[in-house]
């Protein structure tokens, strides 16, 4: 455990990014009277929208190594699993092309935490440790 914290304290300065927006938990597939799988149309929206301020804030190439990603949450609500919530983000990232994907080849360790504050507006943070 020491050498992994080790290595998180030599990391260079993490990528900074703020989505102001209402966090959302990922939604499962869905599978039509036909047998066909979609997902929710609202999600897809969602991962739109966050793709959109992501972009405007990411100015680099899209990531094929993190050695941490830590993602703070602040909703309204506390409905839903952190892992969806979590599984949301980091779809959009990949969406985003802030990364090449989610898996354990790109993305070694993951913190997260969600805030319920109802009198601020919604937001999501985002540090990316190269």
């Amino acid at each position: 455990m020491d050498e992994v914290n080790k290595e998180l304290c030599n990391v260079s300065d993490p990528y900074v990014i703020n989505v102001a927006m209402p966090p959302r938990p990922a939604s499962r597939p869905r599978f039509s009277s036909k047998g066909q799988v979609y997902n929710d149309p609202t999600y897809k929206q969602w991962l739109s929208d966050f793709s959109e301020i992501v972009r405007r804030e990411w100015e680099y190439d899209c990531l094929e190594h993190v050695s941490h990603n830590e993602i703070i949450f602040n909703g309204q609500t506390k409905r839903g699993d952190l892992d969806n919530y979590l599984k949301a983000c980091l779809d959009g990232l990949v969406y985003s092309r802030v990364l090449k994907n989610d898996n354990l080849r790109v993305l070694d360790s993951i913190e997260t935490h969600f805030f319920h504050v109802k009198e601020s507006d919604p937001w999501i943070f985002i540090k990316i440790f190269p």
